[in-house]
């Protein structure tokens, strides 16, 4: 059936919706398998970051990570596309940078260091890609919190200061 597909998925919104976690993950898997028969390769990522979203809420951190993390990787292959317009490739930056936000958070909570640092150098260098400043400082300051529970105290102040930078532009921009 090939609407069972687009049938799982509204299953675990609806789940979802309802704060039913373990139900919403069990549909957006169902899901996510039967749109990868069908090779639709977005819409079995959209499952797959529903699925992160449904395992952080649940408290299966390293899965939600994990999700997170191939999800984030799914949109930097997407902005990085030969075919992918402007507009596309900055929402496509944008997820991923958020997605890598999240991983990052989970990381330093469940104190796994080495995948920590690796997500934020991967963080660091999406966020660059970011084009909304609003966006772009968030993360800065996610970072900043990160760096702060690892003890990194000067590197929090600058991303923190990064972070403040961003503020600062959006301000600028909406007077011009």
């Amino acid at each position: 059936l090939d609407n069972a597909a687009d049938l799982w998925y509204n299953i675990g919104i609806g789940h979802h919706a309802s704060d039913n976690f373990e139900e919403a993950l069990t549909a957006y898997v169902k899901a996510r398998e039967a749109y990868l028969k069908m090779k639709n390769e977005k819409l079995a990522y959209e499952c797959l970051g529903k699925s992160a979203v449904c395992h952080h809420l649940l408290g299966n951190l390293k899965e939600a990570a994990v999700a997170y993390l191939d999800t984030s990787r799914y949109h930097k292959q997407c902005a990085t596309a030969s075919d992918a317009n402007e507009e596309d490739e900055a929402a496509e930056h944008q997820k991923q940078a958020l997605l890598l936000s999240n991983a990052t958070n989970i990381y330093s909570e469940v104190g796994d260091m080495e995948k920590c640092a690796a997500c934020m150098d991967e963080l660091l260098e999406a966020c660059q890609n970011v084009k909304d400043k609003q966006v772009q400082a968030k993360i800065y300051h996610d970072i900043g919190l990160v760096y702060i529970a690892e003890g990194h105290h000067q590197s929090s102040a600058e991303v923190f200061e990064q972070s403040l930078k961003c503020l600062k532009h959006m301000k600028t921009s909406k007077r011009d």
